[in-house]
């Protein structure tokens, strides 16, 4: 399920498949082996923000 989640299958739809109670078993299981995906979620964000707020790039 690394590689569903790599690929960007949504978290709920991973915890669906394995059935676990809650995605959080799923995302604790998972994702800390894929320091790629935090570095990935990091830049959505700052490129959201920068794009929202052109003036962040100034400060």
């Amino acid at each position: 399920m690394t590689l569903a989640l790599e690929s960007g299958v949504h978290p709920k739809v991973v915890q669906e498949i394995l059935g676990h109670s809650d995605v959080t078993i799923t995302l604790n299981t998972y994702t800390h082996v894929i320091p790629r995906l935090h570095k990935e979620a990091t830049n959505t964000v700052l490129n959201r923000r920068i794009n929202a707020n052109p003036a962040v790039i100034d400060s």
